[in-house]
């Protein structure tokens, strides 16, 4: 006899399936020796049912969620006849055409059979940081089309049957520069699915196969309503927003990114529609990567509400121009896409969204400003301190900055929008494996956007290199020439980023001294070579040679007119150095004195109406 669903049954059956989520992530991060995965977090892992209609993600990265679906619609597709789809088969992407964002991020999906049924599928994905690209560590600045970005395995099966296909574990070692953490990252991902699906087919035991099945159903159809519900309590309405990447992968370059969000009754229509046309370097989103950054911002901010599944989407409907930035035609490189442009992406639609949000009183608190929606950040590779070949990321970029809002600062350096769950790498980790050595990790002065409330800062960081004279530093990013982070209501974009580096210096004399440069106009006078550089280069460094990155991670846009910011939250960004005197004086007006730290009110009241006149001023030259 069928058993029914009653309310208690679905929601125990609903929040053990979380559990299991949780538990097969944790599998996957214990066996995973990836700074990315085990000590950032980084990771996806997510059920789907017999379609491939996501069911439930477990928090790690939003990103991927949507781009695993498609992966096994192709599964399907491609190879339920030849190899076929069996119990214990476990298949293996890392294609971002197909799903995912570049080629550093792979996925492992299996199959859930029930007595010959498919019930669901399993699925889990990293970032590896090496993939045998042209340059180390995957994210590369002058690929231009997408056969330089290392190995793409469109969906080959790691296990059959339950078996090991050690011919395609031996083509990615023979692939890659550091096949050693490669192949450990597919081993996680493969024990992940593994625990995950051991305790599904326990629950299923438990509860019977249609039982379960409906539980998946309604999950999905819940959250579609909750969604559709929620929309019909905004207004009807259409809302723009644009920004702009600085770099091209070639050259300074501004290219738009333009997003419409059109909402009517329960639909919403996102339409990119004046996007710039694709870029002849990196900076491409290819399909999968739009859709996943979309994901992010529906996720987070619009349906923050409802579970993460394919019901939010149901009610979407997403325009992306073929041959644009953000659906480019193949075979376009987009190894930069998780970033650039597709933090800006997620940025443009937070403003959209919180435009809608101020409609609604019961909504405010839910605006945000763009979070990071800029961030420079570090491949490297060569010969570490151990004499061995290696390719890497440094994860620093998690420790972002948070969008202001309607009542609150932005989380100053502790944010990673697409990666909710995700934490800053440890550094003494960090540089255990990579020939990296920290001088300094700290809040950037002066990098989240003035605002009534302001923007979270991003990261100011400093690399020595360690123990090596073969070794390529390369930053890739945006944000040097232009901030991408829209403020919202007179709320003013995060600072931009910048990027010094110093080879060839005396600065072991300096610390022979004790002593060590801890600001850029300190780095500047360290003899040597000490210039800026593109946000996006391919830099041959050695022992020595140091790094210093200024707003690396990115901050966050401000809310509200920063002349109507509290002047006393001035003065403790000032004492907690996360605002200088000058930003103070003359972005917040805030007169300070600098020996006794404290604020003239009279002084601040006439420098603030000092600086409304200029506005006035300007405001007239404009017309005129």
């Amino acid at each position: 006899m069928e058993r029914e669903l009653d309310p208690i049954t679905y929601e125990v059956i609903k929040h053990k399936i979380w559990q299991i989520l949780w538990e097969g992530r944790e599998a996957m991060l214990h066996v995973s020796g990836s700074p990315v995965v085990s000590e950032a977090k980084e990771c996806m892992f997510a059920i789907y049912d017999a379609q491939g209609n996501t069911i439930s993600s477990a928090a790690g990265l939003l990103l991927h969620v949507i781009g695993c679906e498609q992966m096994i619609k192709n599964i399907i597709n491609w190879y339920s006849e030849e190899p076929g789809i069996y119990d214990g088969d476990i298949f293996y992407f890392s294609d971002p055409y197909v799903g995912g964002v570049h080629v550093c991020d792979q996925a492992c999906l299996t199959p859930v059979f029930i007595e010959d049924k498919l019930l669901l599928w399993v699925a889990d994905l990293t970032h590896t940081p090496e993939t045998g690209a042209i340059a180390p560590g995957g994210m590369v600045p002058n690929a231009t089309e997408i056969f330089h970005e290392g190995l793409r395995i469109p969906g080959l099966k790691v296990m059959e049957k339950g078996m090991v296909r050690r011919d395609t574990y031996k083509l990615m070692e023979v692939s890659t520069r550091d096949p050693g953490m490669y192949i450990l990252d597919v081993r996680a991902r493969v024990a992940g699915v593994n625990v995950a699906k051991q305790r599904l087919l326990e629950l299923v035991e438990k509860y019977g196969f249609e039982l379960i099945k409906k539980v998946f159903d309604r999950m999905i159809i819940d959250t579609e309503k909750q969604a559709r519900a929620k929309l019909r309590e905004l207004p009807d309405g259409t809302w723009r927003a644009t920004s702009y990447l600085d770099h091209d992968g070639e050259k300074y370059n501004l290219q738009k990114i333009m997003v419409t969000v059109t909402k009517k009754d329960d639909e919403l229509i996102i339409d990119f529609t004046g996007t710039d046309p694709q870029g002849p370097g990196p900076v491409n989103s290819a399909l999968p990567g739009t859709y996943g950054n979309t994901f992010v911002a529906i996720s987070s901010l619009l349906f923050w509400e409802e579970h993460w599944n394919r019901g939010t989407m149901n009610a979407v409907k997403i325009i992306a121009p073929e041959g644009s930035l953000v659906n480019p035609k193949w075979p376009a490189a987009c190894c930069m896409a998780p970033a650039w442009p597709g933090i800006p992406i997620s940025s443009l639609l937070d403003v959209c969204f919180s435009k809608m949000f101020v409609t609604r009183e019961k909504y405010n608190g839910d605006q945000n400003a763009a979070w990071y929606a800029h961030l420079i950040t570090f491949i490297s590779g060569g010969t570490n301190q151990y004499g061995n070949t290696y390719g890497a990321l440094l994860f620093d970029a998690l420790g972002s900055g948070q969008g202001a809002g309607s009542s609150f600062d932005g989380v100053d350096s502790g944010v990673f929008q697409m990666t909710p769950e995700v934490v800053l790498s440890d550094v003494e980790i960090q540089e255990s494996i990579f020939p990296y050595l920290y001088l300094f990790r700290r809040h950037s002065i002066n990098g989240g956007g003035p605002g009534k409330f302001r923007g979270g800062t991003g990261l100011d960081i400093a690399y020595l290199v360690h123990k090596t004279e073969n070794n390529l530093s390369i930053p890739i990013g945006m944000g040097k020439l232009a901030g991408h982070g829209p403020g919202l209501y007179g709320g003013y974009p995060a600072s931009a980023a910048d990027l010094w580096i110093a080879k060839d210096t005396d600065i072991k004399e300096w610390f022979k001294e004790g002593r060590a440069p801890y600001s850029l106009e300190e780095i500047k006078k360290l003899k040597g070579d000490v210039k800026s550089y593109p946000p996006m280069a391919m830099i041959p460094t050695k022992s020595g040679d140091l790094l210093f990155y200024i707003n690396a991670s990115g901050g966050g846009g401000g809310y509200g007119d920063p002349l109507d910011r509290d002047p006393q939250a001035v003065l403790k960004d000032v004492v907690n150095l996360l605002t200088s005197f000058e930003y103070a004086l003359n972005v917040y007006g805030v007169v300070i004195d600098k020996e006794t730290m404290e604020i003239d009110m009279e002084k601040t009241k006439e420098k603030r109406e000092q600086i409304r006149e200029k506005r006035r001023e300007w405001s007239k030259k404009g017309r005129q």
